[in-house]
């Protein structure tokens, strides 16, 4: 065994505080973890003296080792013994490798304990079942000790050796972090580079052998550590640890004892454990105790495993996870939904195995493992091989499987190719699982498929729901109040798409309101984050820069990893609106490696087109260019309408920008297929901007575009700040909007449009009559929100929160009504546009 020691500074000073409480230490451990190299420092590092007898090269017993160690004759009694011990003093006995003699030890550590001037240190890697006993158990290296051991030592054996840390840190995880097999493999260096070992590791017992001699005479392999203590188990746990050796990573005492099987598994788990051939994993433990197998012993154990034996263990692996899994994936709809979820990533891994392994011989089995995935992967990813895992599922169910469960598989895998929005791929699926809704029986599920295929045929420009005020009005009234949240989400994001502001926020308030009914903080997360994008798309900046705030610390609870992702690129373009062109674009870009990162393909290639727009704001026309070019392949392989034609619209701008002219016309003739389909009305006034910018750059008269409406939507303002920085002489100055309104204030209309009548709605009336009255007072000062409570409902006595959220949807049913464009939210409060003119009705109009 080496005598370098890394990484065993708190092992050390745990122990040194350890021994003047302990009077009988065992420091227990697998092979080659280290165990004699740390009790040699240890002894290096007390002030008191140390005896170290080293038991496993004894031959003739515990005893006659000992008084060889203090010089006493033969036959002396092990009386005379303990008290030469002490003889001079307090001392710290070390037993080394005391394993093979525990019996003997049993027998002779009594009489030695009964000097109180004698502290014993046993090294084992089986625990020594005594009354006394403090078990100490040594874990294999940390990660950057288990490297650094590896390069030190790789050096040493050969002067010119290239460091490679990708393949070391590979190379010391599949050695389980063992000091004595890195020092095996390093010694290999004089003939082999990390990478290669690395691809020879499954034949480590061949390679990890030295013919070096330790000082006891014997030639040392990491095959020969392990069948050692293999060969001392009883066969009941030889069995057990036969069949442990299906997993993969960690696991629970339950899915243990589930794979050994009978009434004894928790013995033969805790012998197992007590002989360091399982070893219990150390850090937090929300979920219960947690084990695995070293990799050595995994390996060795699955090659002596009968077929049938191991079949059998597979099987009885797989049905505990299908049954922990789908209880998980249950739990992850309700108020423990982030906690759920925490516990399906910690089996993930076995999850994963199992269903490879169920593919071929149980395939419904691995249609449910699959399918129990989805919640996990739907929050955190990664989404690629989650769909693959789906897809082998499906090729793998036969023709008469159960309808719910190819329903279920349609809907997980149409569900994961919409979040990575591949929409022609994901629309067979749905359309399939709403094709079998009538014979799941489950409401739930049935509201998901329709509200999910709902959502992906509103991208590919199929206008497949009705255009009504709320979307959710098609969503069954049986709804489940657990899925209520994910029901408005999805009704708000279908009249975003649609361009329909007011009924997206409405839905997007009802779906918080709900969620946080039903506590659910995965659904709450997502919907603050959607009412912050719509709050920015209302060009009410401070409320979304509050809500996406709120949102930030729900998600640092859920962990939601794929939603982050969305909801921060979100966030990137608020930050374009408020910070300018260049800064914007550097938050764009952070979010867009983070979303490939993920492999959010679809959502990467957006974020990539509203890169190239803020480039083009910035006047960076040839990065622009390249960040179009990545952007648009994905996007026409699904044929993302809206997404298309935004950024063909502006890559016709940044082409004209650069000379092309002939390339900004195929562009512009590109995008006019999906403009005819596009359900948003505002790409038309997006398209008007930046085919106005094109003529511009290329020198063509036009008429100045005073139409546009500047508060339509994120988008367009984004494509009226591009024509600003790049084509000013494209934006006539609008003309200034005139309110019309009664004396009584109850009849209201904006320059020609139709009369609004709050007769029947006083407070809308009266904060209407406030805010004309500072206008005409002081234009431009904002009504503070404490103020507007108490003109629209005046002497009512109410909290600070409700009264802003009663002034709040009160100024948006005043903006919804038909006052979007005079209505302006700021940091102080509400006013009316700084250039509104005010003309009294006339009878005439009134009538």
């Amino acid at each position: 065994m080496t005598s370098e020691l890394l990484g065993r500074d708190d092992e050390l000073a745990a122990l040194r505080d350890l021994l003047p409480t302990a009077r009988l230490v065992s420091v227990l451990g697998p092979p080659g973890v280290g165990k004699t190299t740390l009790a040699r420092a240890l002894a290096r590092t007390l002030a008191r003296p140390t005896l170290l007898v080293e038991l496993g090269a004894a031959t003739s017993g515990v005893e006659a080792a000992l008084r060889r160690a203090v010089l006493a004759e033969p036959d002396a009694p092990l009386s005379e013994v303990a008290d030469r011990l002490v003889a001079h003093g307090p001392l710290l006995l070390v037993l080394d490798e005391a394993e093979g003699v525990r019996t003997e030890l049993a027998a002779v550590l009594p009489v030695l304990l009964d000097r109180r001037e004698l502290s014993v240190l046993v090294t084992s890697r089986v625990r020594l079942r005594l009354r006394e006993e403090v078990a100490f158990d040594l874990q294999p290296l940390e990660p950057e000790a288990a490297c650094a051991l590896f390069t030190r030592l790789a050096a040493r054996t050969f002067r010119h050796y290239q460091n490679d840390a990708a393949a070391v840190r590979a190379l010391v995880e599949r050695l389980d972090r063992l000091p004595l097999a890195i020092e095996l493999a390093a010694a290999r260096c004089r003939t082999m580079s990390p990478r290669q070992l690395l691809t020879r590791i499954d034949q480590r017992f061949t390679l990890l052998r030295t013919r070096m001699q330790d000082p006891g005479g014997r030639f040392r392999s990491l095959e020969d550590a392990f069948r050692f203590s293999l060969d001392e188990l009883d066969p009941r746990e030889r069995r057990a640890l036969a069949r442990l050796a299906v997993f993969r990573g960690t696991f629970s005492a339950e899915a243990a004892e589930a794979v050994i099987g009978g009434d004894d598994a928790p013995d033969r788990l805790e012998g197992l454990v007590d002989a360091s051939m399982v070893h219990r994993t150390a850090g937090a433990e929300v979920h219960g105790a947690r084990f695995r197998l070293l990799d050595s012993i995994r390996v060795l154990e699955l090659e002596k495993i009968a077929p049938e034996e191991r079949g059998d263990a597979e099987r009885a692996h797989a049905e505990f996870f299908v049954a922990l899994g789908e209880q998980l994936e249950s739990e992850s709809e309700h108020q423990d939904g982030v906690a759920a979820i925490d516990r399906l990533a910690l089996e993930s891994e076995e999850i994963g195995a199992a269903h490879a392994r169920m593919i071929e011989h149980a395939p419904e089995l691995a249609a449910r493992l699959a399918i129990c995935a989805s919640p996990l992967a739907l929050a955190r990813g990664p989404l690629e091989s989650h769909e693959h895992r789906l897809d082998a599922a499906l090729a793998a169910l036969g023709a008469d499987a159960a309808p719910r469960l190819r329903f279920r598989l349609h809907l997980e895998r149409g569900t994961v190719r919409f979040m990575r929005a591949r929409l022609d791929a994901a629309m067979p699926d749905l359309i399939a699982a709403s094709s079998l809704t009538d014979t799941v029986g489950d409401l739930a599920l049935t509201d998901r498929a329709r509200t999910t295929l709902m959502l992906a045929s509103q991208w590919v420009g199929q206008a497949l729901t009705p255009t009504s005020a709320s979307a959710s009005a098609s969503v069954s009234v049986s709804t489940p109040m657990s899925r209520e949240p994910f029901v408005s989400f999805s009704a708000a994001v279908l009249a975003l798409h649609r361009g329909d502001l007011d009924a997206a926020v409405e839905e997007a308030e009802r779906g918080r309101a709900r969620a946080e009914r039903v506590a659910d903080r995965t659904q709450l997360a997502r919907l603050t984050a959607l009412c912050g994008l719509l709050a920015v798309e209302r060009d009410d900046f401070p409320r979304g820069r509050a809500l996406f705030d709120a949102a930030d610390e729900l998600f640092r609870q859920t962990r939601d990893a794929n939603f982050v992702a969305i909801a921060s690129l979100w966030q990137a373009l608020f930050a374009l609106e408020v910070k300018g062109a260049r800064a914007g674009a550097e938050d764009i870009e952070r979010v867009r490696d983070q979303l490939a990162r993920l492999g959010m393909v679809i959502f990467e290639a957006s974020a990539n087109g509203y890169l190239s727009i803020a480039l083009l704001q910035a006047n960076d026309l040839a990065r622009a260019l390249a960040s179009s070019d990545r952007a648009l392949p994905p996007l026409r392989l699904v044929g993302d309408a809206y997404r298309l034609t935004n950024f063909l619209a502006a890559r016709m701008a940044i082409y004209a920008g650069l000379g092309r002219h002939d390339d900004a016309h195929r562009a512009q003739t590109e995008l006019e297929p999906f403009l005819e389909r596009a359900v948003n009305p505002n790409l038309a006034a997006i398209v008007a901007i930046y085919r106005g910018i094109a003529d511009a750059l290329a020198g063509r008269r036009i008429a100045p575009l005073a139409e546009v409406r500047t508060g339509a939507s994120s988008d367009v303002r984004m494509a009226l700040a591009a024509a600003r920085a790049i084509a000013p002489q494209i934006l006539a100055p609008p003309p200034a909007p005139i309110l019309r309104i009664s004396p009584d204030h109850t009849r209201v209309g904006l320059d020609s449009d139709a009369l609004i009548d709050l007769r029947r709605r006083r407070a809308l009336s009266r904060i209407l009559a406030h805010l004309v009255h500072r206008h005409g007072s002081s234009p431009g000062r904002a009504v503070a929100t404490p103020e507007l409570v108490e003109a629209g409902w005046p002497g009512e006595r109410m909290l600070p929160e409700s009264g802003a959220q009663r002034v709040w949807a009160a100024v948006a049913t005043l903006r919804k009504l038909g006052l979007r464009d005079v209505l302006v939210r700021t940091e102080a409060g509400y006013l009316i546009r700084t250039d509104t003119r005010t003309e009294p009705l006339s009878v005439a109009d009134e009538e």
